[in-house]
């Protein structure tokens, strides 16, 4: 499956795992800790889907430009509040030294009149029985913030299931390739099902969940993202280091998720130097699941 995919984003630095969890909810066997597992499988839930707080504080103060929320049940109403801290002090949010507040999870899809189906149907937000098929992720990029101690807090008070179930978040670094990705990329379904004829002659199948492969090429690196980036990510493989990555369809802008994937690479090709000051690397990244 070849798509026109223009831009992408990588949050490859995740700061979330060296911190302590704390939150104001958490289900009995869904603890706050499981939005430190790798892959997701097991699930945080809060049953607070007026207010659900988090508060990271991380080993030291580190560079942070970018918050992912993976495998979620939020809804289009949902709002999500951030907040830095130089301190471990969130009892005044008006006063701390950064905030990040009602954002949305979902910005639109397409924008009120813009292209030929700006205005009708499919406009706005996606309906809640499509979202899955864009995105159970949501992410937050902002400007660069070098802070020790962090602070989420999420509403969600229409949320038919009655609580907030989160499988993964991350916070960290991330950065998006300058001239966006080239033409050379895919996505594919990998079905890890193995099947075995037992000595009776009778058939096995030992049945594996399916997952998604993603293959794309960058085409256009700076020689900061060639050296400050791309290598990072190549020496991660072998390592079961997960990133977070997202493919947009639209060059002009990085507001509508077409996917979004927690994956850990699995190949990379050389980086190649296709042209003064420029280079070209190619990635595959299998999803966790």
């Amino acid at each position: 499956m070849s798509i026109d995919i223009k831009l992408s984003f990588f949050l490859d630095r995740d700061r979330c795992l060296e911190a302590a969890l704390t939150a104001n909810s958490q289900a009995a066997g869904m603890e706050v800790k499981y939005l430190q597992t790798q892959p997701p499988r097991e699930v945080y839930r809060s049953t607070n889907v007026n207010s659900t707080q988090i508060t990271i504080p991380l080993a030291q103060a580190r560079g942070i430009n970018a918050l992912a929320l993976i495998r979620h049940n939020l809804t289009v109403d949902a709002l999500v509040h951030l907040y830095g801290h130089s301190v471990n002090d969130f009892s005044n949010l008006s006063a701390v030294d950064f905030k990040l507040e009602n954002q949305d999870l979902f910005p639109p899809i397409i924008g009120f009149g813009e292209g030929g189906f700006g205005e009708g149907t499919f406009g706005g937000q996606p309906d809640p029985e499509d979202m899955p098929l864009y995105s159970e992720s949501s992410w937050f990029a902002f400007a660069d913030q070098e802070l020790r101690y962090w602070f989420l807090k999420i509403e969600d008070p229409t949320n038919p299931d009655g609580y907030i179930q989160i499988g993964r978040m991350m916070l960290g670094t991330g950065w998006q390739p300058q001239y966006g990705i080239d033409w050379d990329h895919s996505i594919e379904s990998v079905d890890p099902s193995k099947q075995e004829r037992t000595d009776g002659g009778g058939m096995v199948v030992d049945i594996e969940p399916q997952y998604r492969r993603f293959a794309l090429s960058c085409s256009g690196l700076t020689e900061d993202e060639r050296y400050m980036r791309a290598f990072n990510m190549m020496q991660r493989l072998g390592r079961n280091q997960a990133f977070f990555m997202i493919l947009f369809p639209d060059p002009a802008k990085n507001d509508s998720i077409f996917e979004a994937g927690y994956v850990i690479a699995v190949d990379a090709a050389p980086i190649a130097r296709h042209r003064r000051e420029f280079s070209k690397a190619r990635f595959v990244f299998d999803e966790l699941i």
